[in-house]
């Protein structure tokens, strides 16, 4: 990872807000769906919102577990392992 080139990519978006920021990115859907109500945790709201919130994050997991069955070409035998190794490297310092 060139991660001073990130860094410099990521000030572009400083003071931008996150609904531009979805809607440059093409992703107003996910922000809709799953950041607004997401963010409830961190808002007064939350009570109210938990069972949507839990809602929304299980929908959002179906949907990344998709996203990388359809990419790794998985086969039914080979989904949970291989994601679980893939879920696993995520952050790791190499």
């Amino acid at each position: 990872m060139d991660w001073p080139s990130l860094e410099a990519r990521a000030k572009r978006w400083d003071g931008v807000k996150i609904w531009k920021r979805a809607c440059e990115a093409g992703m107003e859907h996910f922000y809709r769906g799953f950041y607004r109500f997401g963010s409830s945790y961190e808002h007064s709201d939350a009570d109210d919102l938990v069972d949507l919130v839990i809602g929304c994050t299980f929908n959002a997991m179906a949907v990344l577990t998709e996203i990388l069955v359809a990419a790794f070409k998985l086969s039914e035998a080979e989904r949970i392992g291989k994601l679980r190794v893939a879920f696993a490297q995520l952050g790791v310092k190499r």
